[in-house]
């Protein structure tokens, strides 16, 4: 899957949860700091992601660190691609 692809995808599962335009993002843009995303708001981003793209990711990839659209399409890229 292509990155900017994956990028849109991303930005899409985010807006949904926290109701922000995805035009309002960037690669930059941090979940918790320029969001203002609460852990409530990290855990349905988190379920909306492994739905989104089919997998499953690790239980602690978004907890006690910055975590930026730029970090997540990177993770998914990863995890979808190999």
């Amino acid at each position: 899957m292509e990155l900017q692809t994956i990028q849109e995808k991303v930005k899409r599962c985010v807006s949904e949860v926290l109701n922000v335009p995805a035009s309002e993002m960037q690669a930059e843009t941090r979940l918790i700091e320029d969001l203002g995303a609460n852990s409530f708001a990290i855990a349905e981003i988190f379920l909306a992601l492994q739905t989104e793209f089919g997998i499953t990711l690790e239980e602690n990839f978004m907890l006690g660190h910055s975590v930026s659209v730029q970090d997540m399409t990177a993770l998914m890229q990863q995890k979808v691609n190999g």
